[in-house]
């Protein structure tokens, strides 16, 4: 019985993994922003903010609590994740001296 069980919940679950596996492909496919306003609509909040003197927007998709960061440069996606925090799009923080960060 205990199997039976066991094998009930990863046949409910499962379909929800690989759900959401498709759909952070289908957000990391989402590079430009044109194609973010095409694919998701106009209902994000919109920040505009600097990060290591170049200039940024963040969008956040409350409904689906996904950010998006498109460089103001050349319109085009450089992170995407869940949440609304403002994350960067550079690997390392400005002076960071690291080894990821030499």
């Amino acid at each position: 019985m205990k199997s039976k069980s066991h094998l009930l919940c990863f046949l409910l679950i499962f379909p929800m993994l690989v759900l959401a596996d498709d759909m952070e492909k289908f957000y990391e496919s989402i590079i430009t922003l044109e194609m973010l306003v095409d694919h998701l609509g106009e209902t994000a909040k919109v920040t505009k903010f600097t990060d290591q003197g170049m200039q940024f927007t963040h969008y956040y998709y409350k409904q689906l609590n996904r950010s998006f960061i498109v460089s103001d440069e050349i319109w085009e996606v450089c992170h995407t994740y869940e949440g609304a925090t403002i994350l960067s799009c550079f690997p390392c923080a400005k002076d960071e001296v690291s080894t990821q960060c030499p």
